[in-house]
């Protein structure tokens, strides 16, 4: 049987991922398989957060309060 809550060859963004919420949600579904991007305002906490969740999470430091930026985010 497939398991049902695989993630593999999935992409996720979390945002706020450096603490929280985001962090757990960003672990979670790393644990399932996804390629995390975490994004948030706090550099060094996003850079600890990928390196506490492995080698399918990456750092991406961004506000998403700066909406002139998003697009950058996104490239």
């Amino acid at each position: 049987m497939q398991n049902a809550f695989s993630l593999e060859s999935e992409i996720a963004l979390i945002t706020g991922a450096g603490s929280g919420l985001g962090l757990a949600t960003a672990r979670a579904m790393a644990e399932a398989g996804a390629t995390v991007f975490l994004t948030g305002r706090r550099e060094n906490l996003l850079i600890d957060a990928a390196a506490s969740i492995g080698p399918n999470a990456h750092p991406l430091p961004h506000d998403v309060a700066d909406l002139a930026a998003v697009p950058d985010l996104l490239a």
